[in-house]
């Protein structure tokens, strides 16, 4: 699994084989997304927005996650 942790919120995102992202919170709570950040299962159902557009845009120039 690929892994990005967030530099200010700590948040954790980690990408397996199959596409999806899955975020840990600080707590350690959890949750899985696509890669569109579509809620798939988890406590975690909801991602900041400016956050996860810092985390998508940082993802993707990692090679996480392909283009839009």
């Amino acid at each position: 699994m690929k892994r990005f942790v967030h530099p200010i919120t700590g948040v954790v995102f980690e990408r397996d084989e199959d596409g999806h992202v899955l975020v840990t919170e600080r707590d350690g709570t959890t949750g899985v997304f696509d890669r569109y950040g579509r809620w798939r299962s988890g406590d975690v159902r909801f991602a900041d927005a400016h956050a996860s557009a810092v985390s998508a845009l940082q993802l993707h120039s990692a090679g996480m996650l392909p283009a839009p």
